[in-house]
């Protein structure tokens, strides 16, 4: 989307000044990554693939940082997006033990640090996500249900339930009850279970560990095509990774998410499998609501750019305005006027877009109109007017050049005619 050129519609959510809820698209999909400093984070994958990302994840563990990262939060927010917080309750990867499980969280020996981020993230007031304890149904982590009891039946709560299962719920539910208690409105919380590459027993199924309808926003799968980068792995699709999983959480009824995603370039055709994944979410996995690449070079090359025909079917599948860029509307408060009433101009891609310089796009006017185009920032300050005035049906060519005083970073180029407003996000790269 951009919410500029084709609006995007909401259920359950109305868009009037600075939202707290993260609206869910009627139709498209939010585009996201996962996207570290070695490509430049996220202007960088940005430029990569030639089109604004509408949500960044990133990484964060428990008791490290200390305090709530509000520069790291408004940099993802001035460069257009929204912030993925995945909360991993560890410390940087440090060993499962005493300060690291579950049991620890429930009777409350991490409820400081956990209130001391409610107030800070209530105070910081912009939509988040937040994906604690993800993939809990491994056996990696410190707060999964193999490592907190497992299947053991006598150890906590109900005797006829895994005691490792339980836990997870409890210690899941404490943190947003606290963030509650603490009266924060800005977080949509997503619950989140691997669906490979996990210990196959009954007890362990992802299912188990769900929280609730009343303690989950949005429900996450994580899962990657490993091909043969790992000895006795092979190549699997798409639609084999999740489809079974995707169908079974459907009928939960909640918005989806596909919190990492990614495929080796080993043992398979890469571009085909980014290809055949993205049709698959257009057009037959619609509750998926957002996606988010994993693009890293780790276990394997998960990168979109890890070969030019990767990247070339990544760019050609996400340039598809299905996938959506921005949630402008959201962040901004700057109102579209409901651009769904007809009007008498369309508007075409800007170009270049990230630019240096300065950029053009392109409107074709239907009926003798008075346009205005103005500049906006992403705190919805105005900072610039391109045009005013009455202009004639045909096609009209509009730039802007920055003014010198402008740092770099995302600009929404707002147009009107009194009947319909849309707006263009373009990149500003000094």
């Amino acid at each position: 989307m951009k919410i500029i050129l084709c609006s995007v519609l909401v259920f359950s959510f109305a868009l009037t000044g600075f939202s707290q809820s993260i609206p869910v698209p009627e139709k498209g999909c939010y585009l996201g990554a996962f996207t570290p400093t070695e490509i430049g984070g996220q202007a960088g994958f940005e430029a990569l693939q030639g089109k604004p990302i509408a949500v960044e994840m990133n990484y964060y563990g428990l008791g490290t940082p200390s305090d709530f990262p509000v520069a790291t939060f408004n940099a993802i927010v001035a460069g257009g997006a929204i912030p993925h917080m995945t909360w991993e309750p560890w410390a940087g990867g440090n060993p499962a033990g005493p300060n690291y499980n579950n049991t620890k969280i429930i009777n409350g020996g991490w409820d400081t640090f956990y209130r001391k981020y409610a107030k800070s993230i209530k105070a910081w007031g912009k939509p988040l996500f937040i994906r604690w304890g993800h993939e809990m149904n491994g056996d990696w982590y410190p707060w999964s249900g193999a490592t907190n009891g497992g299947a053991t039946l006598n150890g906590y709560g109900d005797p006829t339930k895994a005691d490792g299962v339980e836990r997870y719920i409890d210690a899941y539910r404490h943190v947003v009850d606290l963030f509650r208690a603490e009266g924060v409105t800005n977080v949509t919380w997503i619950w989140c279970p691997n669906i490979g590459d996990v210990p196959n027993e009954d007890w362990n199924r992802p299912e188990n560990y769900y929280p609730g309808d009343d303690y989950v926003d949005w429900v996450g799968l994580d899962g990657y095509n490993w091909g043969t980068s790992v000895v006795g792995r092979g190549w699997g699709t798409y639609y084999q990774i999740f489809n079974s999983s995707y169908q079974k959480f459907k009928a939960y009824g909640k918005p989806m998410i596909i919190g990492e995603f990614a495929s080796t370039e080993l043992g398979g055709d890469k571009a085909k499998w980014i290809k055949e994944a993205m049709q698959y979410i257009k057009l037959v996995h619609t509750q998926i609501k957002c996606i988010t690449w994993f693009n890293i070079n780790k276990e394997t090359d998960w990168r979109v750019n890890s070969s030019s025909t990767s990247l070339a079917a990544w760019k050609l599948a996400v340039a598809d305005d299905y996938f959506i860029s921005s949630v402008d509307s959201v962040l901004t408060g700057v109102d579209d006027n409901d651009s769904q009433n007809p009007g008498s101009f369309s508007i075409g891609d800007a170009y270049p877009n990230p630019f240096n310089g300065g950029t053009t796009l392109t409107l074709t006017i239907t009926e003798p109109s008075h346009i205005k185009a103005e500049v906006y920032n992403l705190t919805g300050q105005k900072t610039g007017e391109i045009l005013n005035r009455t202009l004639q049906p045909g096609k009209v060519t509009l730039g802007w050049s920055p003014e010198s005083n402008l740092t770099s970073g995302v600009y929404l180029i707002r147009i009107s005619d009194g009947k319909q407003t849309q707006f263009k996000k373009v990149i500003y790269l000094k």
